[in-house]
């Protein structure tokens, strides 16, 4: 079904929901996932024109005390026909906001470095209101149209840097059963004519 939706998602203001019903175990993508003290779950891909958003809710599970997320890093894709970088994040919004304290990198001192690649995203110093316990909402936007598949993510809370896999942005179609035209191009869904 998943496949099915992203096929025919180059339509203008198209939205996709994440499914898995066709996926089995090696090729399941992960809708959500409990990184550290914070719940991150992927909420959809939509697409409109050239560019791609990818949505996401998340939410502090654990207690408040020294949980306070002040980053929230997303890994963009390597090996695309062409090349993903920040430099494609045309943008970004928290909770319904333009948010433009973004990086390309993690930074130092954020105990994350170690863990880390070169390519991503990364809202810093993110206000203290996203640790509420309530759910909060992040989207960007790349330039280009790409699919859906599994990207590390990593949330730095208090003294702690923690990964996790999460749906992401992908150059790469979903594996066999999806009904994604294998003939796509890798990196980019099919243009409207």
């Amino acid at each position: 079904m998943l496949g099915l939706m992203l096929s025919a998602a180059c339509s203008k203001n198209e939205s996709v929901s994440p499914a898995t019903d066709n996926l089995d175990a090696a090729t399941a993508l992960v809708q959500s996932a409990t990184i550290g003290a914070y719940d991150v779950a992927f909420q959809g891909v939509s697409y409109d024109r050239n560019t791609t958003t990818y949505t996401y809710s998340i939410r502090r599970t654990g207690p408040a005390r020294a949980n306070g997320l002040s980053h929230w890093i997303v890994a963009l894709p390597t090996g695309c026909t062409q090349a993903v970088t920040f430099a494609n994040v045309v943008g970004a919004t928290l909770d319904g906001r333009a948010y433009r304290n973004l990086a390309s990198s993690e930074g130092r001192g954020t105990g994350c470095s170690s863990a880390v690649g070169a390519n991503i995203l990364k809202f810093d110093n993110l206000p203290s209101t996203v640790s509420d316990g309530a759910a909060h909402t992040f989207t960007f936007t790349l330039n280009g149209t790409y699919y859906v598949g599994n990207a590390a993510s990593w949330v730095k809370y208090g003294n702690n840097c923690q990964e996790g896999q999460v749906q992401g942005p992908s150059c790469q179609a979903p594996g066999p059963g999806t009904g994604t035209d294998p003939g796509s191009l890798p990196g980019e869904l099919p243009r409207e004519s």
